[in-house]
């Protein structure tokens, strides 16, 4: 009882546990996910331990033994934890919301000289989403990729203002071409 006044730890495992999952919960919220690089300067052991994260869930999907737990894997995804990593896919979204941050908007020009990379991913997810009812285009965008894109402000049909009105008509051409499906 005199220990346990003292709070002493009785589970080094769960306070190193809260330890780190307090530090990913600060990258999250300065960083916007839960994707820390190799070599993370303030702590390079977090992005390791991470990684360790998603082997043992994968273990534990498996049916095999792993320290990871139910209440851990909620506490993880409450702060928006993925559990498989498109490294490609979360690489440009992040590139898109720098976009957004410099620009105020998610329409990144068809010839963009800062990043044609970005352009012509933006325009392929554009493609996809356009394709998406098509049985035979393979790799459809997702649900989640989708709703992922849109919480950004990402438009899916890009019309430039009227040059007579000057009048942004995306809306009345995006209702108006919902059907016209190239497939």
């Amino acid at each position: 009882d005199a220990l346990e006044a003292l709070n002493f730890k009785w589970d080094f495992q769960d306070d190193s546990w809260e330890t780190k999952f307090r530090l990913l919960r600060d990258y999250q919220s300065k960083h916007g996910n839960c994707f820390v690089p190799s070599g993370y300067a303030p702590n390079p052991k977090l992005s390791s331990w991470v990684r360790g994260l998603r082997a043992q869930h994968k273990r534990m999907k498996q049916g095999g033994d792993t320290r990871l737990d139910s209440y851990r894997v909620e506490q993880l995804e409450s702060i928006g934890f993925k559990w498989i990593r498109h490294r490609k896919w979360d690489e440009n979204i992040e590139l898109l919301k720098e976009f957004k941050r410099e620009n105020g908007h998610c329409l990144v020009p068809s010839r963009y000289r800062i990043n044609q990379s970005l352009s012509d991913w933006v325009a392929y997810m554009r493609k996809k989403h356009k394709r998406r009812s098509c049985d035979k285009y393979k790799m459809p965008l997702s649900d989640a990729q989708i709703e992922e894109l849109e919480s950004i402000g990402f438009s899916w049909v890009v019309r430039p203002p009227n040059a007579a009105t000057g009048k942004d008509e995306t809306d009345q051409y995006e209702n108006s071409h919902d059907n016209d499906i190239d497939c």
